[in-house]
């Protein structure tokens, strides 16, 4: 069976969504996420520049839900800021063919030693990255290195920088540099120049990532992928600075005696939607808060006495003419 839309659609009528990106990431995307992307082809097709209010305009959506669609199909590398070179890694493109650590060739010594009489970068390779190591590789372990040259075509930096990038969080085994190249590598990070790109980003993702870990007490252990997205979502989604960050971990333990990711995101949303940017502004709005909860609680105090005036009142009136006040 054929089919035809039910108008002729001109110019005007079109929206416009990336075929290769979108097709890559719709199986995972959820209905919200879906919906929300085609209100957003339709504000595109007015006006080229949009924000997440244009998108609540004409759909009515929660404006945190939307701003955690942008993020995820910004992921996807479907929609990007507004003057961002999309070179920049949050999710990069990945390869087509997923490379596992069994993928990897396995050269024998004699292929080694070839490879070293053509080509003295390697041996060079090899043995700075035992310098990084500290230790002397074993015939496997000199494997992996020189795969990842030879077969991958990463480049001497390009290891040497991972190396050093792992080293950095105390991970020096032959064994998980050739994991996280590898994972680099599927996720299309492989050139020096996209290397750079991530690391850079990596770095300031982890300083603040750090910062907020002290504040919430989770000491060194890896931090979850839930509590990354949430961390993700605060400073890059709501583009938070620490202090107002910090001070949403403070309203968390008054209230609840503990840190607690998830509790601080629920008060950080709502200062997101109702469009608060500062520490001032947070604390101007907590206070005229406190100042209606207690006032409401005064009204309500007020309203009890004054009943308890009336009941006393009306039992004393029926204790002088001698009866007993009806229930």
């Amino acid at each position: 069976m054929n089919f035809e839309f039910t108008q002729k659609l001109n110019k005007d009528d079109l929206i416009f969504l990336p075929k290769t990106s979108l097709l890559n990431k719709i199986g995972s995307a959820s209905e919200k996420e879906l919906k929300i992307l085609l209100y957003a082809s339709a504000v595109a097709s007015e006006k080229e520049i949009f924000d997440e209010n244009d998108i609540q305009n004409i759909s009515g959506l929660d404006l945190t839900e939307i701003i955690i669609a942008l993020q995820f199909w910004r992921g996807a590398e479907v929609l990007c800021a507004s003057g961002e070179n999309y070179s920049t890694l949050n999710q990069p493109k990945k390869t087509e063919k997923v490379l596992q650590k069994n993928d990897m060739p396995t050269y024998s010594g004699e292929e080694i030693s070839k490879l070293f009489e053509k080509n003295t970068e390697i041996r060079l390779l090899i043995d700075e990255c035992q310098n990084i190591a500290g230790k002397i590789f074993n015939p496997h372990e000199i494997n992996k290195i020189v795969s990842l040259y030879d077969y991958l075509g990463l480049s001497c930096e390009y290891i040497l920088s991972v190396y050093n990038y792992c080293k950095n969080k105390n991970k020096t085994t032959v064994h998980y540099i050739e994991k996280t190249a590898l994972n680099l590598y599927n996720e299309g990070v492989d050139t020096d120049e996209k290397l750079l790109e991530y690391l850079k980003y990596k770095e300031q993702f982890d300083s603040i990532a750090g910062k907020i870990r002290r504040i919430f007490g989770i000491g060194s252990r890896s931090l979850t992928k839930k509590e990354e997205d949430i961390i993700k979502k605060w400073t890059e989604g709501f583009k938070f600075e620490l202090d107002i960050i910090e001070y949403a971990y403070e309203l968390t333990v008054n209230a609840t005696n503990k840190p607690s990711l998830p509790y601080a995101s629920k008060i950080l949303e709502n200062w997101f939607t109702k469009g608060i940017k500062t520490l001032d502004e947070a604390k101007s709005l907590e206070f005229d808060y406190k100042n209606a909860k207690q006032s409401e609680n005064q009204n309500k105090e007020s309203s009890f006495d004054s009943d308890e005036f009336f009941e006393a009142a009306l039992k004393k009136s029926y204790d002088n003419l001698g009866k007993k006040p009806q229930n």
